[in-house]
């Protein structure tokens, strides 16, 4: 089910950075320089997504100590709908064993809203900590969202953990590559 990527020569790359960025806001993806750069990292995994050899979605996460961050997970929209999302990630929780945390839009759209239903009805907690998304790219602002967690809500001390943690290794080794004013 899960193809792991550590390049972009790897055949099914290109595919699954069409749905990339078909399937996120500008300001919520990197720019493929980027991302070749971080295919590199030892806590980040590029997983493609194949149900009867057939490609259907990526999943997206680092691997920060105790807790696994989603960072991107979409399927393929021809394929929606029929509950391939949720067993995706079924599969995912299962083999991760450990605390799974995720970014949502906030519920001001409909589509927004949908998406934290969906994480929801797969075990997730929506917390309210005020939070915003770094910038994945130059010249990007900070993006606010909302964190779901597996499948309790979060502590105070887990988010600042969480934060923490995700800037030092997430993004810490990558900031030259990304306008640094625009974190004000």
């Amino acid at each position: 089910m899960f193809h792991h990527i550590t390049t972009i020569n790897d055949p099914v790359f290109m595919e699954l950075w069409e749905l990339y960025e078909k399937a996120f806001p500008l300001l919520e993806r990197r720019t493929l320089t980027l991302q070749k750069l971080i295919l590199n990292h030892r806590s980040y995994y590029c997983n493609a997504i194949f149900i009867d050899n057939q490609f259907v979605g990526l999943i997206l996460w680092w691997q920060l100590g105790d807790v696994i961050y989603i960072e991107h997970f979409a399927i393929e929209e021809e394929v929606r709908g029929n509950g391939i999302g949720m067993d995706v990630l079924e599969a995912f929780k299962n083999k991760a064993g450990k605390r799974i945390i995720l970014e949502v839009e906030l519920p001001t759209t409909e589509i927004g809203r949908r998406r934290i239903e969906f994480y929801q009805r797969a075990g997730f907690s929506l917390n309210t900590y005020k939070y915003f998304q770094l910038p994945l790219r130059p010249k990007a602002k900070k993006v606010e969202l909302l964190l779901m967690s597996y499948s309790e809500t979060l502590s105070l001390h887990e988010f600042k953990e969480f934060t923490g943690s995700f800037r030092n290794i997430c993004f810490e080794p990558f900031k030259h590559l990304i306008d640094v004013n625009e974190m004000q």
